[in-house]
């Protein structure tokens, strides 16, 4: 009787920790949704710093319960990790003295969470109950801001002159922008999209409509707000995804090697092409739409801000070149001296990349706008080296499930995707970030995570 009451608190003990990390990923969910708006001046130094103590501090609670409970001590991108945190703390240190405010800092906060998904993922039994709250909690918020984001910059079109708020929407060199530039708007949009995507495989019925609905309003967003780093990595995303599956159908029916491999490629480079492409239709859709209201309500001030909504995606080459300038500009400064190539110039630096575009744009660049750069100019050679190190681990098994033709579709998906969060890093901060997390190393995290589970809990 005394064991069967003792087994019983157990199993309550163990539901109740189940609750409470399924509350605090909805949370965590609804923090990085409104990421933005809480960047923006919206709470007080204060009140920030209280935020961070408390959800962070739940974050790294839950990442010592998974550690008790799992076998993450005898993992060695465990302990890669752990390393990679600590070096990054001591070279601010070195830097900058030690301070109380460094365990307060917003690179750790954030990044204690996003490696409570991970380890939360990683150990629990269901892993689950830990995407489905997070995941849906995200995308619903996502969606109500895009959704007051468009309405809003549609009304800008009928102001004599168009305002131009980022953070509720408006129309800038022809972009959506929204969430404080269009690029935000569109990791984010990428973000819900492979959260939708991945929703839409693991539901059914009225939840795969839900979902198939909100991937195409991403789809029409992203194709607005003409961020090509997103479009072209959430294609590749797709068409990674899009060659696995032919690969796997045609091993199923015994197809020869070179003909699996050949149809494979062939579905990626049709797929590519295709995605690619659709996202110019977006621009074209609303501007036909926008014109056409206007000529049936006689409205001349809304048929001329029309002509400020415009397809960029071909005719816009000075981007690329900015951003050689800007590359170009990160090297000198990463190897200015032996001590920035080796250890770079820590997290809390404010120094910004912004020479290349003083007199040509109206906002600084702050980072290196490519994920390996950035992390060797504040990180330096070693901080690339154990950044460079889990992804190779954590890679290794992806392409495992990926080349897995026994592996459930949602999963192969899980790292297709992964590597189109990856591919985010060549012209942006990517999934390392410094400053804002923008949603995407999120869901890079969460695919390790499942990745990464201990495949002898999966069989037991």
């Amino acid at each position: 009787m005394r064991g069967r009451k003792t087994k019983e608190t157990r199993v309550a003990l163990k539901d109740g920790a189940q609750k409470i990390i399924m509350v605090h990923v909805c949370v965590l969910a609804l923090l990085y949704a409104v990421e933005v708006l809480l960047t923006k001046g919206l709470l007080s130094v204060s009140m920030e710093r209280i935020m961070r103590v408390l959800v962070g501090g739940i974050s790294g609670c839950m990442i010592l319960r998974a550690v008790r409970k799992g076998r993450l001590l005898k993992k060695n991108d465990f302990w890669i990790c752990i390393s990679f945190f600590l070096y990054i703390f001591g070279v601010t240190v070195l830097y900058y003295g030690f301070s109380y405010h460094l365990f307060i800092s917003g690179f750790y906060f954030h990044w204690i969470n996003v490696l409570f998904l991970f380890f939360a993922v990683r150990t629990e039994e269901k892993p689950d109950e830990v995407l489905r709250p997070f995941s849906l909690t995200y995308v619903l918020v996502i969606l109500l801001q895009e959704i007051v984001i468009l309405v809003h910059a549609t009304n800008t079109l009928t102001e004599e002159i168009p305002g131009s708020d980022r953070i509720w929407g408006c129309f800038r060199v022809g972009r959506l922008c929204g969430m404080s530039n269009a690029n935000t708007m569109s990791f984010h949009c990428m973000t819900v999209s492979l959260f939708s995507i991945l929703g839409w495989m693991k539901g059914k019925g009225k939840a795969r409509l839900f979902y198939g609905m909100i991937f195409f309003f991403q789809w029409f967003l992203m194709g607005m707000t003409n961020c090509r780093t997103t479009i072209y990595s959430l294609t590749f995303a797709i068409a990674l995804f899009s060659m696995a599956m032919v690969r796997k159908r045609l091993t199923e029916k015994g197809k020869k090697t070179a003909w699996v491999w050949s149809a494979g490629i062939l579905s990626f480079i049709v797929t590519f092409f295709l995605m690619a492409g659709s996202f110019m239709l977006p621009t074209l859709i609303y501007r036909g739409g926008v014109t056409c209201v206007a000529k049936m309500t006689q409205n001349q001030r809304l048929l001329d801000n029309a002509t400020l909504v415009y397809e960029r995606n071909v005719t816009d080459t000075d981007t690329l070149l900015d951003r050689k300038q800007v590359w170009n500009r990160s090297l000198e400064l990463i190897f200015k001296n032996p001590r920035r190539a080796l250890l770079g110039i820590s997290i809390r630096s404010k120094e910004n990349v912004n020479g290349p575009y003083e007199g040509r744009h109206d906002i600084l660049i702050s980072f290196a706008h490519n994920s390996i750069l950035e992390i060797l100019r504040r990180l330096g050679l070693v901080g690339l080296c154990f950044w460079l190190t889990l992804l190779c681990l954590w890679g290794k098994r992806a392409l495992t499930i990926y080349f897995d033709a026994k592996k459930e579709n949602w999963m192969v998906f899980l790292a297709a995707g992964g590597a189109g969060v990856l591919l985010t890093g060549m012209t942006e901060m990517g999934p390392f970030f410094f400053n804002v997390v923008t949603g995407i190393p999120l869901f890079l995290f969460i695919c390790c995570g499942y990745c990464m589970r201990d495949e002898f809990d999966e069989k037991k």
